[in-house]
């Protein structure tokens, strides 16, 4: 039987002050870890695990499902599935280049580059449902998903080709500045592309609202790859005869810094990942991956890969970099920092009937609690997006449960806010979740929980607390949230669930609907009963 969760609204979150026995309420003002601060709390990345595929050159890479599309010259995209780092189908694609390829994650559909021509593939069936046919040799791809537009560099004339993405088809053709334009990044929050010239060292500008150049910005000698960080409007590129990363300023044009990457390295492919503010380089001669803090604009990490990698891709919801080793046939898998939980349990006892939330994945988050006991307060960024799940205990009733909501996995008990009904729990490595919609909670702050501790029990009956007159339920359920958080800090921020698993059932949605929510190898359709397994 499906159920209905009545919405809740995000509010600002009071500190409480004692003061001669009165409670006194005031407005908490708590910053948000910077970026700086969020590269220095991670770990240094680490290759951990190396998947065969066959001469990989180019990787994109779809964070809503978790899936990773390393293109190559043997016409063939393999599909790696994010959670078990294994590649699951293997599309044909004739007539590739593999050096180029992107996602648009919000339309899930993958763009490979041709010698001639794009490809396009369908990532809900992973079949070619289009070949554009352009001008020149495409090599590199980038899309702006916001406004559902591809940009393909041609190399041989040095223009870019403008495709839209409803249509699949071209709509324009950008002469650029420079010469050999070889790969292309796009800021999405500015509509700019950017180009990278490999014979002349320059970047040319492009207004993507205007398809006109706009600025042409020198660099280093033989600029290759290009990537950009939109939350800080700053561009990298990689000159692979200089063996330096460019690092420019969005804002002005100018390169505020360039950085060494080291001698005889020879830089190809970059990456970032906003999550981190950090930067991957693929360096071809040397086998490695340099790592910049995009704060520092220092190098504060090289990490041995395999042989000649070019390509890199990152998915900045699991914190996981991608690198195409092209001479030996795999692809390297780096943590960066906080990863995906690839195994969560379920919040309820295997063997226990559960459905996802017709909402899907949805917001309703707090924008922070308050602790209990010890009166200290969190503070969640990101908690108007869509990023929680409700998993349901059905037939729809009224009341509360007498099944249990258990811990997802091991880790420390940060806060307990029973008058709201809200649970914060640490499960280590930056992994912070919120668990929403419990009575009788029998945990408190400090407690170490192991996975299949019970945390309470799910209610629908209203808040105590006035403050939280605003959190509903007309079903038995867990509000269900993950946060990457800073213990030191007490701040965390909301990521989606899209692309996490439980017990190896990947969390999808269908036709690129959040609200059309599946769980890969449990259920087939939204709202599906299923019975909750063991993760053995």
């Amino acid at each position: 039987m499906k159920t209905t969760i009545t919405r809740r609204f995000g509010w600002l979150v009071l500190l409480v002050a004692i003061s001669v026995g009165a409670i006194v309420f005031s407005i908490l003002v708590r910053t948000t870890p910077t970026a700086a601060e969020n590269a220095s709390a991670v770990a240094s990345p680490t290759v951990i695990a190396t998947v065969p595929v066959a001469g990989p050159l180019g990787v994109g890479v779809n964070p809503r499902t978790n899936l990773i599309y390393a293109a190559s010259q043997s016409n063939f995209v393999s599909v790696i599935d994010g959670v078990t780092n294994s590649v699951i189908t293997t599309v044909y694609a004739p007539s590739l280049t593999g050096y180029g390829v992107a996602v648009n994650p919000q339309t899930n559909m993958i763009y490979a580059g041709g010698p001639n021509n794009v490809q396009v593939i369908d990532g809900k069936t992973n079949t070619v449902t289009a070949n554009i046919f352009l001008f020149g040799w495409s090599t590199g791809v980038a899309v702006n998903s916001q406004t559902n537009t591809i940009y393909v560099a041609n190399s041989t004339n040095a223009t870019v080709s403008v495709i839209d993405g409803k249509t699949s088809a071209l709509s324009a053709t950008i002469d650029t500045v420079g010469s050999y334009a070889l790969y292309l990044a796009v800021n999405p929050t500015t509509n700019t592309v950017y180009v990278a010239n490999y014979n002349n060292g320059t970047i040319s500008v492009i207004d993507g609202a205007t398809n006109l150049v706009t600025a042409t910005i020198s660099v280093g000698r033989l600029p290759y790859g290009i990537a950009v960080n939109s939350s800080t409007n700053t561009i990298y590129v990689a000159n692979f005869d200089d063996n330096t990363i460019s690092v420019i300023d969005g804002v002005t044009n100018f390169v505020k810094t360039t950085v060494d990457v080291g001698t005889g390295s020879g830089p190809l492919g970059v990456a970032v990942n906003p999550t981190t503010n950090r930067v991957f380089v693929a360096n071809d001669y040397s086998n490695t991956v340099s790592v910049i803090d995009g704060a520092s604009s220092s190098l504060v990490a090289t990490v041995p890969v395999g042989l000649h990698p070019i390509g890199v891709g990152v998915n900045p919801t699991t914190n996981r970099v991608y690198v195409a080793n092209s001479n030996d046939n795999t692809v390297s898998v780096i943590a960066d920092g906080p990863g995906s939980g690839a195994n969560w349990a379920f919040p309820f006892a295997a063997g226990t009937s559960a459905q996802i939330g017709l909402y899907g994945i949805h917001d309703d988050n707090f924008s922070g609690m308050q602790d209990d006991r010890t009166h200290a307060t969190f503070a969640f960024a990101n908690y108007t997006a869509t990023t929680a799940l409700d998993i349901v205990l059905p037939p729809s009733t009224l009341g509360t449960s007498t099944i249990p909501a258990t811990s997802v996995a091991s880790g420390t008990v940060l806060a307990v806010w029973a008058p709201c009904q809200l649970v914060l729990i640490d499960h280590g490595n930056g992994w912070w979740a919120t668990y929403l919609h419990l009575a009788n909670i029998p945990v408190t702050s400090g407690d170490a929980v192991t996975t299949g501790s019970i945390l309470g029990y799910p209610t629908t009956v209203k808040p105590t607390l006035s403050r939280c007159k605003n959190v509903n339920s007309s079903a038995e359920h867990v509000h269900l949230a993950f946060l990457r958080g800073s213990d030191a800090k007490r701040t965390g921020t909301f990521v989606t669930l899209l692309g996490q698993a439980f017990c190896s059932h990947r969390v999808l949605e269908l036709n690129s609907d959040p609200t059309n929510i599946i769980l890969k190898g449990l259920t087939t359709t939204k709202g599906q009963v299923f019975t909750v397994p063991s993760c053995g």
